[in-house]
């Protein structure tokens, strides 16, 4: 049975809709301490945690996740969120450790692949915190690395060019560099073996990505016109605009002023998934910044 047919997950559902912080530390502290108890299954939890994730209540998450590894009722789907929550918090030390766990515990290419994904995350984070060179090279030696196993191509491959590109332009030398351009073709390639009107969210994220890689007009109207069409979306969640909104301005480096960004403002994010909001008839001005290893060790 599904956690959210039971009169708990209404009420978190409810109160997740309503929005009110205190009904939702409330409906989320009940659920916490039934994962305690250990009445709720695994699958469950990760249901719950995929639904707070998904609205951004990232302390929520931690907390449930931690509580569900203590009792033995976490997944490696589970798992992986509570890295990325821990990631979002700031807590990338703790984050870390709770990655390299991860990756001990992989059993096929699949989970190795994502705990990569998630350890190129932290030290995406890091070089985004302190531009020291070496976080960097490890960001992009982590997503290299799984991007090559194949796990998750569109996932590995557009932080691989994103990164790669950054790289390019703070004048940071990397180990075997991939070539952007062909790259960026590449990814769009894959995304567009999806018709349009079915592709799923992090297609649609992805192609922003790999269009505003291509550098050239057309490919960046492409790429405000999609974005558009991403933030207008029923189905989009307040997790994936900022995860979006955070890899355009902190890696890509965009102005705020970018139609792209303005596509999935801010105020789309308070307002919540299902909020309308009305965007510029005609695109502001705006100018984009210049300026064999295990991938997987211990940064310095």
């Amino acid at each position: 049975m599904s956690f959210f047919d039971s009169p708990l997950g209404e009420r978190l559902l409810t109160s997740l809709d309503t929005g009110k912080p205190e009904n939702i530390d409330a409906a989320v502290g009940a659920v916490q301490a039934k994962v305690w108890a250990g009445t709720v299954e695994p699958d469950q939890v990760d249901e719950v945690l995929t639904r707070l994730q998904r609205d951004r209540q990232v302390q929520h998450v931690i907390d449930i996740a931690d509580a569900a590894t203590a009792v033995g009722s976490i997944t490696p789907e589970g798992r992986r969120r509570y890295c990325q929550m821990l990631i979002e918090s700031g807590a990338l030390h703790a984050a870390e450790l709770a990655c390299a766990e991860l990756l001990d515990l992989a059993e096929d290419a699949k989970e190795r692949g994502e705990a990569l994904g998630l350890l190129g995350r932290i030290r995406k984070q890091r070089y985004v915190t302190s531009r020291r060179p070496q976080d960097l090279i490890g960001a992009v030696a982590a997503y290299q690395f799984a991007y090559e196993g194949g796990s998750d191509r569109l996932w590995h491959g557009i932080n691989l060019l994103a990164l790669t590109s950054r790289a390019q332009r703070d004048d940071v030398p990397v180990p075997d560099p991939v070539d952007t351009d062909s790259l960026a073709h590449k990814i769009l390639g894959e995304v567009r073996q999806t018709e349009p009107e079915v592709r799923e969210i992090w297609e649609r994220t992805t192609e922003v990505e790999a269009l505003m890689a291509l550098g050239d007009k057309p490919s960046v109207d492409e790429a405000v016109e999609v974005a558009q069409q991403l933030a207008g979306s029923k189905s989009v969640r307040p997790f994936e605009l900022e995860s979006l909104r955070r890899q355009l301005a902190d890696i890509w480096e965009l102005e705020p002023h970018h139609p792209v960004l303005v596509a999935i403002a801010d105020q789309k994010l308070h307002l919540g998934a299902r909020a309308h909001v009305e965007l510029p008839d005609t695109p502001v001005s705006w100018r984009r910044s210049s300026g064999p290893h295990s991938p997987w060790g211990t940064s310095t």
